[in-house]
């Protein structure tokens, strides 16, 4: 068993990724080695459809430069948004309540060209964990580093179509499994959803499977318990990305008129359209993944966990993903800007090309930020404790956040300026040693993986296998 860190990376679902990729391409640039330190990858829908990619290639043996695999892995996606190109027959198949509006063969010979026909979960070096939504049972479904019952569809390709299959706008997939009980039933079908039904942030997943796993692996393959998944925590290194569809100012503004100020709001639907109805959807996916942020960084600190979600208008990626013909699209716009209520969507995305550029350049601006960032919290640091003081609203102007009641002391502030992506990913991520160092534990020993116990009493672990 090794007791190196093990550095996990988690992606969202949605539009998210396809801007996140290039900007992990940037820090690949900036930290060579970044990428290749991945042990787990986790993912939700388009956050899987890239997990998986980066776990494929890193597992490759003879892999390509980190640089290079990320590179290929947007144009991957390049791929996959040519392949959801809207075409008549799509529309009329939509309109008419008996399919989606994309096939998905195409899709799906994207998937088994990058990904490999018949690459299963197992023969991946890093680990990953990607979620779905098995409507067949009505829960939440975990694709990770181990499937043991057969029927499971461990194929990459198989876990990548369950993990992005958007009712309405993609296939359901569909698996055979094989029941226990064969007289009675002895074949069924469960039907995979997108995985943002089950959660659109895959951090507390990949952080339960990732426990589970370096647990399994101290025990040589031979069990684990929850005592010791408690005691691997202080090895996990967790960077989890996604993005702010939602600017906060914004958000308060509207609630302070519905809530604070009415106490109770009567709302109906057209209060929901007034209030940007299409967003609606966004807003409560929102919610889920910073319930999911906050919980996470509860158990792991900021010295062990990092949540990087830049603000991306959503709507504009959304419609950038319909990857209209470039005659249809020019004739769109040209209609809609004579509308004054549609008038906004003649300056979004609506080809290929035009969605390329424009997460391009969204990459661009986000990273121009972190360097900012970067730059104010290296300029802070070496500064005396007089002149900090007034530095501080500077840092506040490019996002890191400040006490209001003056300079913070030196520990709070530490924990306050990993607020910078660059930072954390410099002294923690890179990092082989913890930082801060771990106190002294006793050491654990193996112990019967049939101890009906289950965990560990209180106090101390046992230095002695227990009788």
């Amino acid at each position: 068993m090794s007791d190196s860190p093990m550095r996990v990376l988690s992606l969202d679902g949605g539009p998210g990724p396809l801007v996140l990729i290039r900007v992990l391409a940037k820090l690949e640039k900036r930290y060579p080695g970044f990428l290749a330190k991945t042990e787990m990858f986790a993912g939700t829908s388009s956050g899987a459809l890239m997990s998986l990619f980066l776990a494929k290639k890193l597992s490759e043996e003879q892999p390509l430069p980190t640089q290079k695999i990320l590179e290929e892995c947007i144009t991957y996606t390049q791929e996959i948004l040519a392949s959801f190109q809207i075409k008549a027959g799509g529309v009329l198949r939509l309109a008419s309540g008996f399919g989606p509006l994309v096939d998905g063969e195409q899709f799906r010979e994207v998937l088994k060209k990058h990904l490999g026909k018949d690459t299963t979960l197992k023969q991946l070096k890093p680990k990953v964990s990607i979620l779905a939504f098995d409507a067949y049972r009505s829960v939440g479904k975990t694709f990770t580093w181990s499937q043991y019952l057969p029927g499971d569809p461990a194929n990459l390709v198989n876990v990548a179509q369950a993990s992005a299959s958007l009712p309405l706008f993609l296939p359901i997939y569909r698996e055979k499994l094989k029941s226990h009980a064969k007289k009675k039933n002895p074949e069924t079908h469960t039907s995979m959803l997108d995985g943002v039904a089950t959660n659109n942030n895959p951090t507390l997943a990949a952080l339960g499977d990732t426990l589970l796993h370096m647990s399994w692996d101290h025990y040589g393959g031979r069990g684990w318990d929850q005592a010791t998944n408690f005691r691997m925590i202080p090895r996990l290194k967790i960077l989890s990305l996604g993005i702010d569809p939602l600017r906060q100012n914004d958000a308060g503004e509207q609630l302070e008129g519905a809530v604070l100020k009415d106490r109770i709001a009567p709302w109906g639907y057209w209060r929901l359209l007034a209030r940007r109805l299409p967003e609606f959807p966004i807003r409560l996916l929102q919610g889920q993944a910073d319930y999911t942020h906050r919980h996470t960084k509860t158990i792991l600190g900021v010295f062990k966990y990092q949540r990087f979600q830049p603000y991306v208008p959503p709507l504009e990626a959304l419609y950038g993903l319909l990857a209209l013909p470039p005659d249809v699209a020019q004739g769109l716009k040209k209609t809609l800007k004579h509308l004054p209520v549609a008038r906004r969507l003649a300056t979004v995305p609506l080809t290929l090309d035009e969605m390329n550029d424009w997460l391009d350049q969204r990459a661009n601006e986000i990273w121009a930020k972190e360097l900012e960032k970067y730059k104010a919290v290296e300029t802070f640091l070496g500064m005396n404790a007089s002149d900090r003081k007034q530095y501080l609203p500077d840092m506040k102007k490019v996002g890191i956040p400040v006490y209001p009641d003056g300079a913070p002391s030196e520990p709070n502030f530490n924990a306050e300026w990993w607020e910078s992506l660059l930072w954390w990913v410099e002294a923690v991520w890179m990092a082989e040693a913890e930082w801060p160092p771990p106190p002294p534990q006793p050491p654990l020993k193996a112990r019967s993986v049939f101890d009906p116990r289950g965990v560990y009493p209180p106090g101390p672990a046992p230095t002695e296998e227990p009788a």
